[in-house]
């Protein structure tokens, strides 16, 4: 069976196949995730596909299913995009033009018409032979930037000034949304050393970014970055200068030269990566950062997305063995809605914070919740795998959901129903 699908994906790769027809397993599945999607969806709402870190490998184990499921689930919706958050190479194998192509094949194979923005990751395109060999192969910048542009949609605006850019924006003028999306991995330490791309984020990308995606967007649009890796959550000093901006025009502060007090008519609405594996989200300064689960089933990686709130791992051919989102925005209504297809379970993020006073409580609702916790903004570890201290410092929650506020600072308020599903509330206490 292993030699049967290496062969298949060979073919399928060399385009001498054509697309698969989705199990019967998926049937009733699509039909209620479908309802999903379209009880988040509206007129003035935005929506895309989201999947992150494929890691495809020539010989993977189980046959890939992911355009046909992405086909089925954006039928009949308007203005069908998929962003794809980087990460097409294993970490370890000799056969990185091949595992571009089987990524290649599966951007093919979505529907024709179909906005597909590709984010670059710190495995593209470059892999480490084995565990054993430090030697391997990365692609030149110009050559993976030629693949990437390639499929990305022609509607995508680069800057004129960088030949070889991975970052751009996207605009969706019917619901004035703006996608931005960042390469910070825009540096390779040479083309032929081992996982060469390098984190960083270069001053002519940073330059650009904020003053032609940012500062001379359209009025009143609002602006949803995506990056492989959500930076935000991320303490080293190479991000630092991008962060404080991030989060500075979030709050419509003046950060150096970018005057964001005079964009007040612009909102930042979320930064979403992925690069992790694993769900994870916090608010602080204005900003709301989240990361994705791996899709990367098919090449064995069977792991659970080490969420708090489920521990199951994925099962080969069933509806878990995917791992991606179909994302709502809706800026008028102040939320981002997440629906999961594959392993995990929805998230819906409200984006505009909350504000409790000291001494004094607030009432949230969620449907159908049974559970409420709540942590603080800077209490995000990678201890062990725990992401947070529970509860917060900052504020307490009650089992039906009255917030009350302990001192000063920022916390996430999550409400979980018995599902799993979780909708995240950010919250300010003040004096």
């Amino acid at each position: 069976m292993k030699y049967f699908n290496y062969i298949f994906l060979l073919l399928l790769a060399a385009g001498q196949l054509s697309a698969q027809t989705l199990p019967s397993y998926y049937d009733d599945y699509i039909a209620a995730k479908k309802a999903e999607v379209s009880a988040v969806s509206s007129e003035q709402s935005d929506g895309f596909i989201f999947l992150s870190d494929t890691h495809i490998k020539p010989g993977g184990s189980i046959v890939n299913y992911t355009p046909e499921l992405i086909n089925a689930i954006m039928e009949g919706l308007a203005a069908p995009k998929v962003i794809w958050g980087g990460d097409a190479v294993p970490a370890y194998t000799d056969q990185v033009e091949k595992s571009w192509n089987l990524h290649k094949q599966m951007f093919n194979a979505i529907t024709p018409g179909t906005d597909i923005l590709l984010t670059h990751g710190n495995h593209d395109l470059t892999a480490r032979i084995s565990k054993d060999v430090k030697e391997g192969y990365s692609l030149s910048k110009a050559a993976t930037a030629k693949r990437f542009k390639a499929v990305t949609s022609e509607k995508a605006v680069y800057n004129p000034a960088d030949k070889n850019t991975l970052y751009f924006y996207f605009d969706q003028p019917d619901s004035k949304v703006r996608y931005v999306i960042l390469d910070v991995f825009d540096e390779l330490q040479g083309t032929d050393v081992y996982w060469g791309v390098k984190e960083g984020f270069s001053d002519k990308q940073y330059e650009w970014v904020f003053r032609e995606a940012v500062m001379n967007a359209p009025k009143d649009y609002g602006l949803f970055f995506v990056m492989h890796w959500t930076t935000t959550f991320d303490k080293a000093e190479r991000y630092k200068k991008l962060n404080e901006t991030l989060h500075a025009f979030a709050l419509h502060q003046d950060y150096g030269e970018f005057e964001f007090s005079k964009r007040e008519d612009l909102k930042l609405l979320m930064a979403l990566g992925g690069h992790r594996h694993h769900d994870m989200q916090v608010a602080s300064n204005g900003l709301w950062s989240v990361i994705t689960v791996c899709d990367a089933c098919y090449t064995d990686d069977k792991r659970s997305p080490f969420s708090e709130f489920y521990k199951e791992q994925r099962q080969k051919e069933t509806t878990e063995q995917h791992g991606f989102d179909y994302v709502s925005i809706n800026k008028d209504f102040g939320k981002v809605s997440m629906i999961r297809f594959g392993i995990g379970r929805n998230r819906v993020f409200n984006i505009n914070p909350v504000s409790v006073t000291l001494g004094s409580e607030i009432s949230l609702t969620s449907e159908d919740s049974v559970q409420w916790i709540c942590y603080d903004s800077d209490a995000i570890k990678y201890v062990n795998r725990k992401r947070w201290s529970l509860p917060s410092s900052v504020v307490g929650v009650t089992p039906d959901g009255r917030v009350f506020g302990l001192k000063e600072g920022e916390a996430v308020v999550a409400a979980i129903d018995s599902k799993g599903n979780q909708e995240y509330f950010y919250v300010k206490v003040t004096k």
